[in-house]
């Protein structure tokens, strides 16, 4: 969530540059990186070579390109260790890998939008979501819309309002009174689903609460398919996601020491 006040436009330009190798998850040329920020090369430049000092961004010496740096993913893995949720959901969601052969991803909300923050799938040659660190409006996807259909009615009424929604599949988009009807009705059900017709990409997702009863976090179980699920198959699915992430909030609100991980 965007937080007005002053702003340092260095710091700006180097997060801007962040930003981009991250969304891109690929190297990129000094002329790439310009076209996709629209900053003048030699202040592209200047940053990259501040960045690369502390270790925040690489250049590949074979081709010249940048990506991220080793220290940007200490970063990242620093920034994760609050979340109690890692090591308690990796166990759930292992264990639903090896026994049923199910994708499983848990999301965290941050600002409006969900985070990829554990991805566990089985060893196919094919990863059908989005990649572990990805971003995704909460509208777009069932992790997402399991935690909006939890949120305090003010705190969703401003969502809804500030919400640009846009087409995730090839349906039209939602607006805020069709988005509204479906959040109550995933509330009243405890599971949602979600999706894309583009891609045949199917998903089944429930809410995860924390100690104090929030809830910031979404499990989904997300797999291909060509034509409509059976109702035999999408029980089963539901069944599964709602009973791990159930297992998973009963054991976030035990106390930490008596977790065996």
């Amino acid at each position: 969530m965007e937080q007005k006040g002053k702003r340092i436009q260095a710091v700006e330009k180097a997060v801007l540059l962040m930003d981009v190798l991250w969304k891109e998850r690929r190297e990129l040329s000094l002329a790439e990186l310009g076209k996709l920020t629209q900053m003048a090369k030699s202040s592209i430049h200047i940053t990259l070579m501040t960045l690369m000092d502390s270790s925040l961004v690489t250049q590949n010496p074979e081709n010249g390109k940048y990506y991220l740096g080793h220290h940007a993913y200490e970063l990242g893995c620093a920034a994760s260790m609050p979340w109690e949720i890692l090591p308690v959901a990796e166990h759930h969601m292992n264990r639903v890998v090896e026994q049923y052969g199910i994708s499983m991803y848990l999301g965290k909300r941050c600002g409006d939008e969900i985070v990829l923050i554990k991805n566990v799938e089985p060893n196919y040659d094919v990863v059908i979501s989005s990649p572990q660190g990805g971003r995704i409006p909460m509208y777009g996807c069932a992790q997402g819309k399991c935690i909006l259909a939890q949120l305090p009615e003010a705190e969703l009424e401003r969502y809804l309002r500030n919400c640009q929604f846009k087409s995730y599949t090839m349906l039209p988009a939602y607006n805020a009174e069709e988005l509204r009807k479906e959040l109550l009705m995933i509330r009243n059900q405890g599971f949602s689903t979600s999706q894309m017709l583009r891609t045949g990409t199917r998903s089944v997702g429930a809410p995860i609460f924390d100690r104090n009863g929030r809830c910031e976090y979404g499990l989904a179980a997300v797999g291909l398919s060509k034509g409509p699920l059976s109702i035999e198959t999408f029980t089963k699915t539901r069944d599964i996601v709602m009973q791990t992430a159930h297992g998973i909030t009963i054991e976030l609100q035990r106390p930490s020491s008596w977790r065996g991980y």
